[in-house]
């Protein structure tokens, strides 16, 4: 787990960094894929669909994946969602017993909001899991939501969601 700041994506010895609460639970779903042929998608809006990658490797924040002949490293801070049948069966991380920073402002309250809802239209930055419509609350963990849309299945950051509309 990332505490020393070591990462870049936790605060350093100064303060001068912020927590990005969805990277740990990221890496640990994408740990519990890996040989697995997934989607995986990233926030950079021009090439961060990944949709027919294999994970070859996670470690120390970089999720190195395989599509076609190319093998690519990403950022796991950067990752929005992964989509694999397996999706459904993955473990998540307990939410936290308290929360602070960019936890409580961000990941706490739209993990809270899904677990009051089972149905959603909800868009997340990047292209690969923007707009994704009637889609079925499953599950909630630390920094991330398990849905269903349509027959797949999505474990999406909830740092990286941007709306969530239509819901019930």
């Amino acid at each position: 787990m990332c505490d020393s700041g070591d990462c870049g994506c936790c605060p350093g010895q100064s303060g001068s960094s912020f927590c990005d609460c969805c990277t740990d639970p990221m890496q640990y779903v994408l740990e519990q894929l890996v040989g697995q042929a997934v989607r995986i998608g990233t926030t950079d809006t021009s090439s961060g669909t990944y949709p027919s990658a294999t994970i070859l490797d996670v470690n120390d924040y970089i999720v190195t994946i395989r599509q076609g002949a190319n093998t690519i490293a990403l950022p796991v801070c950067l990752v929005v969602g992964v989509q694999n049948a397996q999706v459904q069966n993955v473990l998540l991380l307990p939410p936290p017993l308290s929360s602070e920073g960019e936890c409580n402002c961000c990941e706490r309250p739209l993990r809270e909001f899904f677990d009051g809802i089972t149905t959603a239209d909800v868009d997340a930055l990047g292209q690969a899991f923007n707009n994704l419509t009637n889609t079925l609350i499953l599950e909630t963990g630390e920094g991330i939501v398990k849905l269903r849309d349509n027959n797949a299945f999505i474990a999406l950051s909830l740092c990286k969601v941007s709306s969530i509309q239509n819901f019930s």
